[in-house]
């Protein structure tokens, strides 16, 4: 029994270490790519903002600007949207971004990770640091890029707002993820 509880918390010591904060942005690529390699829903969600990071990001935000009573209330709202269908939504998107990869012939359980390109940032009116990049990542020797990605630092860590799209052909500096034309996702 006392080789079964400590078999336990040390399963438990390690799966926290293994997903827990991810203060670093190479840390949060790594992640990316597991996710991506593993087609893992639970693992991408981990990387994403959930309820309690959306009123951390939303408290940020009214306190460094001046916004109108009736605009909190529409932004408090939103929360509870958020918490109601944000699982759906994270699963949809993922699939999308899974399904563009496998259109373009991506053999996602063998993909490796090249080269995260990012840009750090501290917007005005806000106490938080955000940053936008890719990640590329290589199949069967070609290069592809998980292209768009912008994610605030929280205090859970770096926690992903968005990922645009799947391409083909890395990207070699930073580009800003707006410069995208919409046909290309």
């Amino acid at each position: 029994m006392q080789k079964f509880i400590l078999l336990f918390l040390s399963t438990l010591i390690m799966a926290s270490n293994s997903t827990g904060q991810t203060s670093k942005p190479a840390d949060l690529a790594d992640k990316i790519i597991i996710a991506f390699r593993t087609k893992n829903f639970d693992s991408y969600k981990q990387l994403l903002i959930d309820t309690t990071d959306y009123k951390e990001m939303l408290k940020d935000y009214l306190k460094n600007d001046h916004i109108p009573e009736a605009e909190k209330e529409r932004l408090l709202k939103m929360g509870k949207q958020f918490a109601d269908s944000g699982d759906t939504e994270y699963r949809k998107e993922f699939e999308r971004l899974i399904g563009k990869g496998e259109k373009l012939g991506i053999n996602w359980t063998e993909i490796k990770e090249s080269k995260f390109v990012f840009k750090n940032d501290k917007p005005t009116n806000s106490n938080k640091k955000s940053l936008s990049g890719y990640v590329n990542f290589t199949f069967k020797d070609t290069t592809y890029v998980i292209f768009g990605i912008e994610a605030t630092e929280l205090s859970s860590g770096y926690k992903i707002s968005s990922i645009r799209t799947i391409l083909k052909d890395g990207v070699g500096q930073y580009v800003d993820p707006d410069l995208l034309d919409d046909a290309d996702m």
